[in-house]
């Protein structure tokens, strides 16, 4: 069985202070800025797309956000996750800058590695023990998602925590539209609605679940075991994460493939969950139901209350 809490290393408390909070402004202003200087560089007329010029590190650039966004989600190993979203979250810059500026985007990714080695080499022994104290992968994939399901339902009780959910949520959004003139920017920018009319479509109306999904969350207050709460919740982490997948779809269609697939998976798990308490509900009700007819009809016999006339 894998233990609930794995005891940390030394520095964990160190590791674990870079909360959602703190980190996500930091690497989404840097990306921001590099960006914006990304548009400069690429988009007067006859350039070419850096998705031409350097297609291999701008899907890295894609792929190290998803996995970025994806850690500052999971609240469990608390150490593995921190250490895997500062990874994440100084490459998808410094990938960048390896396109704006080679030499100094070189420099950068050699101390980048080294800080790497040595995060990894310091989370050896965590992973050494969920290693030796899972007795299968899917007992501790299995064990990663109850925790997961778990700790999202206590973070929709605070409004901080839910407010930095969602601009985790919103980040990759931001970041993917960011990139599509850079990617079409040989086009008309139009060109996406031509090219892939029914993707971005379907992206603009799960954008406007989203945003309709988190305006209804915010109206329902912090309130606990609010079960409309909850849906509400599910619905916009489904529209955003379909509203991701869409895009990455667009930029780079096999890894929007897979996601894709995976978001399907998703929803089935989750239709399936619900169609399951739903059966509960109904179980629960029919019982109930047929306790109160048998407390109810109890003693009453059909000639108990019939009318004998004298002959």
């Amino acid at each position: 069985m894998i233990p609930s809490r794995i005891p940390s290393s030394r520095n964990s408390s160190n590791d674990v202070s870079g909360t959602p909070d703190s980190k996500l402004p930091i690497v989404s202003f840097v990306t921001a800025v590099f960006l914006a200087l990304m548009t400069f560089k690429f988009l007067p007329a006859n350039t070419e797309s850096p998705f031409e010029t350097h297609a291999l590190i701008m899907s890295m650039f894609v792929v190290t956000i998803l996995v970025y966004a994806m850690s500052l989600c999971m609240s469990c190993f608390p150490v593995i996750t921190s250490n895997i979203s500062s990874l994440s979250g100084s490459l998808a810059p410094l990938l960048l800058a390896l396109v704006l500026l080679p030499y100094l985007g070189w420099f950068i990714l050699v101390i980048w590695v080294m800080y790497g080695v040595k995060l990894i080499w310091n989370a050896c022994p965590m992973l050494c023990l969920l290693y030796n104290t899972s007795s299968s992968v899917s007992e501790f994939f299995n064990h990663l998602l109850s925790h997961l399901g778990h700790q999202e339902t206590i973070r929709d009780h605070s409004t901080s925590s839910n407010n930095a959910r969602h601009a985790i949520l919103g980040f990759p959004i931001v970041v993917l539209v960011a990139l599509m003139p850079l990617k079409f920017q040989s086009m008309n920018l139009a060109a996406p609605f031509k090219t892939h009319s029914a993707v971005m479509w379907t992206f603009v109306i799960a954008t406007l679940v989203y945003v309709l999904a988190w305006v209804i969350e915010a109206k329902l207050g912090t309130g606990r075991n609010s079960y409309r709460r909850i849906i509400i919740s599910k619905i916009s982490f489904l529209s955003a994460s379909l509203a991701t997948g869409l895009l990455v779809l667009v930029i780079v269609p096999a890894l929007g493939l897979f996601m894709l697939l995976v978001w399907t998976l998703l929803l089935a798990k989750l239709l399936y969950a619900a169609c399951q308490k739903l059966r509960q509900l109904y179980q629960a009700m029919s019982t109930a139901s047929d306790v109160l007819n048998e407390v109810l009809g109890r003693g009453i016999q059909p000639d108990q209350h019939r009318i004998v006339l004298p002959v």
